[in-house]
């Protein structure tokens, strides 16, 4: 009797890894960074690693606004063109708002804040951010 336990529990096990081996995978997207993607805290206002924050803050948002959300990355420079002279002045815009400093960067809750109202004031209830860190709002 056990031992036609013992069959019957592999076949299953076959036949289940059988399955999952014919699924077809979907394809791999990959992170393409384009020419709005490339820039540097050495850029943004005296250029210290302290703006790397409001940098990367300013790139990510600039790759959601190629990738359908315009309304994140106007034309702030008005030359009638979004590049990567935008997301520079992005990320100085947002370095205040992350109470960043040149000899000091952006704590997490500064960083998530201004990012956050950002986002709100242009596509107001279409995010949520949520936090799994408890110690995040001892910061």
């Amino acid at each position: 009797m056990e031992v036609r336990k013992s069959g019957l529990f592999n076949l299953a096990v076959s036949v289940l890894a059988l399955g999952l081996a014919a699924q077809e995978l979907p394809p791999l997207d990959y992170f393409q960074v384009s020419d709005l993607q490339l820039v540097s805290h050495q850029a943004v206002l005296e250029g210290t690693e302290a703006y790397t924050g409001p940098t990367c803050s300013a790139i990510m948002l600039a790759w959601l606004a190629d990738h359908g959300f315009r309304a994140l990355l106007p034309d702030l420079n008005e030359d009638g063109v979004i590049d990567e002279q935008d997301t520079l002045i992005l990320a100085e815009r947002l370095s205040p708002a992350m109470r960043v400093q040149p000899e000091r960067g952006a704590l997490d809750p500064w960083l998530v804040d201004a990012i956050a109202r950002y986002v709100a004031e242009r596509y107001p209830d279409q995010f949520l951010i949520k936090l799994y860190d408890d110690s995040f709002r001892e910061e």
